[in-house]
């Protein structure tokens, strides 16, 4: 383990002090015309990666020295929270590697001098250094494997738990990281500005049909799109001067209409619109009503869960704050331990 880290922190140095530094002196110098807050955090998190698995390498060096006060697996298990700094930088990885790729060509053509921690044909081009924190959790994963094989304890299965809590996490994080950057794609497509809002993300999309008002019997093709807080109904064919999409929050829709389905037709209904929608079959229809309804009801679980919280305080007479739902910007943080649904042993 330690050999391997060594030349893992090793190659993580060469990544900041040479290529991100030519990242950074471009955005200094304002000539990056692509320059992102995602590329900012994503520059910040991999100097966090850095720090994080230079204090694991010295005590790792400690503990081989025999100066360390605790066994391995108290070791790894004390690190394992900081760890949770690769979420940001795993998630943000293929979009700002493809950014700043396009942008700064000393990243391709840069030569570096060896370094001595470095093995003989070792990948340190930008592309082989900036994947190696992607790839590196697996790597821990697998060392825990060949604990829980030596020592059998309670302490290295917990361990390894905890580590495939963490991969988990993290590519949890990545597919909102790219659902939030596809969400954005399509907004600049269908040219709608605010379709990409924090936290928003694509649940399901299909190519449905939705029923003319005036003539039941004609349909138009359109492209449902069912986001985690509202749906977007896109008019593919239509004329110039017609509105083009029809989006209803989620929160608006009248579940009673919608559970109303007769054969492969269900009904979006809010107080404003009123759409009838045509799946290809039965089932699929069945599938579109389950899924929306699905994610309604995880809305409304944390409205629900505020407003009795706040009606308790409110009887007791207490001058405390009403509790909120979890906000977006919460969701989106680091957390301080791994908050994910554990892993079978």
């Amino acid at each position: 383990l330690i050999e391997t880290e060594e030349k893992y922190v090793a190659g993580i140095e060469v990544l900041c002090d040479v290529y991100i530094s030519k990242i950074v002196e471009k955005k200094r110098k304002g000539k990056l015309k692509k320059e992102t807050a995602l590329l900012e955090r994503w520059l910040s998190s991999a100097k966090l990666v850095r720090v994080c698995n230079e204090m694991l390498l010295y005590d790792l060096r400690q503990w081989v020295r025999g100066e360390a006060s605790q066994g391995i697996i108290d070791l790894l298990s004390q690190h394992l929270p900081r760890m949770v700094v690769y979420s940001e930088y795993i998630s943000l990885y293929e979009e700002c590697v493809k950014m700043v790729a396009s942008e700064v060509e000393e990243l391709t053509t840069c030569t570096l001098v060896a370094d001595p921690l470095l093995p003989t044909g070792y990948d340190s081009s930008f592309f082989g250094l900036a994947i190696t924190p992607v790839q590196r959790l697996t790597k821990y994963l697998q060392f825990t494997e060949l604990l829980c094989t030596k020592y059998g304890t309670r302490s290295a299965y917990m361990l390894k738990r905890e580590i495939m809590e963490l991969v988990t996490y993290c590519n949890l994080r990545k597919e909102e990281s790219d659902s939030f950057l596809k969400v954005g794609e399509l907004g600049r497509k269908m040219k709608i500005p605010d379709l990409q809002q924090p936290c928003r993300i694509i649940i399901r999309e299909g190519s449905l049909k939705k029923a003319r008002r005036n003539d039941p019997g004609q349909s138009t093709e359109v492209l449902l799109f069912l986001f985690s807080d509202t749906i977007l109904c896109w008019k593919q064919k239509t004329s110039f001067w017609a509105r083009r999409y029809i989006q209803i929050p989620l929160l608006d829709v009248n579940k009673t209409a919608l559970e109303a389905t007769d054969s492969d037709h269900f009904v979006l209904a809010s107080e404003k619109e009123h759409v009838t929608l045509i799946a290809p079959t039965a089932r699929e229809a069945a599938d579109w009503v389950d899924t929306i309804l699905h994610q309604i009801n995880k809305l409304r679980g944390p409205q629900r869960e505020a407003s009795i919280r706040r009606t308790r305080s409110t009887s007791r007479g207490r001058s405390r704050a009403p509790a909120t739902p979890t906000s977006c910007a919460r969701s989106h943080s680091l957390p301080s331990r791994i908050e994910t649904p554990q892993c079978a042993e």
